[in-house]
């Protein structure tokens, strides 16, 4: 299903979005307002999160046993 969309969209668009909300991470931009331009332009939830990852990291879940 990935493939499909992702073939059926406008590349250069869904890459401008993305540039874009990518420029918003690093300043102040607003990220959902920059989110709904990609999500519009067909971009995977994936992508989306990708483009801000270089900015703000993977979150990692630590794993803690609690006693007591």
């Amino acid at each position: 299903r990935l493939r499909a969309v992702r073939a059926g969209r406008d590349e250069a668009a869904a890459q401008a979005a993305l540039d874009a909300l990518r420029e918003g991470a690093r300043g102040d931009g607003n990220l959902l307002e920059l989110a709904i331009p990609c999500a519009r332009a067909r971009a995977t939830v994936g992508e989306i999160s990708l483009a801000m990852q270089p900015v703000f990291g993977r979150h990692r879940a630590a794993s803690r046993t609690l006693g007591g």
